[in-house]
C-alpha cells in the first residue's frame, strides 16, 4: 500500500511543477501562443483531411507522408486566399 501512495505523491509533485511552470510569466506566454500557432494546424487535418493516422511504417516513410499533408494544407490554404481572386477575374503573376 506503501508503494502505491509514493507513485502518486510523484505524480502530483510533477503534475504541480508543470502547472506552476505554465502559469509562471515568462513561459505562460510561450505556453499561450503554442496552443495558438499549433492547435488549427492539427485540427485541420483531422477535420478537412480526415488524417487519423500514418499509413505507413519507418521514421523515413512517416517523414515522406507527412511532407505531403503539409503540402496539401499549403495548397488548401492558398486555394482560401486566392479564391476570391480568381472569382473576380484577376490575373496573378508569380514572380522569382
Amino acid at each position: 500500500m506503501a508503494h502505491d501512495d509514493r507513485k502518486v505523491k510523484h505524480w502530483e509533485y510533477y503534475n504541480a511543477q508543470q502547472r506552476q511552470l505554465q502559469t509562471a510569466g515568462p513561459t505562460k506566454s510561450s505556453y499561450a501562443q503554442c496552443k495558438i500557432d499549433v492547435e488549427p494546424v492539427f485540427g485541420r487535418l483531422k477535420a478537412s483531411l480526415k488524417f487519423r493516422r500514418f499509413l505507413v511504417r519507418g521514421l523515413d516513410k512517416v517523414t515522406k507522408e507527412a511532407g505531403l499533408l503539409v503540402l496539401v494544407l499549403n495548397i488548401l490554404n492558398l486555394r482560401s486566399r486566392l479564391g476570391p481572386l480568381l472569382k473576380t477575374g484577376v490575373k496573378i503573376r508569380v514572380t522569382k
